[in-house]
């Protein structure tokens, strides 16, 4: 795996090292969710929603892959436990750890058609978006 871009949907490329910074972003963004729940901040629901959208769209554009789907699912998941801090906490250091290792596959590059396969840990097979 040697490319240096990823394509989209539309066959545009996006380089790898663009969206690696944007998953810094993302991660920074889920990092967020932390002081907002601390502080009660009342936009907290909204934010969240509005961060799952975000995701789900690049997930159509890009992707389609299960590390994706895993960091939306999880993502979702946080909405469900705005009472109990500790697990709140432990979902959102998931996410983030998500984040990480979809920056750790980027990294490690895509195919020269600009396919970047990912490892479907849970069930040992191989994805492509």
């Amino acid at each position: 795996m040697s490319g240096e871009s990823l394509k989209t949907k539309y066959g545009a490329d996006i380089p790898r090292e663009l969206m690696v910074e944007y998953f810094k972003r993302v991660t920074g963004k889920i990092f967020r969710l932390l002081p907002m729940l601390e502080e009660c901040d009342c936009t907290l629901s909204i934010y969240i929603e509005y961060l799952l959208i975000e995701l789900a769209g690049g997930n159509e554009i890009l992707y389609k892959d299960v590390l994706f789907l895993d960091l939306l699912a999880n993502l979702e998941a946080v909405n469900g436990l705005l009472e109990d801090f500790p697990n709140y906490r432990n979902q959102i250091l998931k996410c983030t750890g998500i984040c990480n290792t979809i920056i750790k596959k980027i990294r490690e590059g895509v195919d020269d058609d600009g396919v970047w396969s990912i490892q479907c840990v849970s069930i040992g097979q191989f994805w492509n978006a």
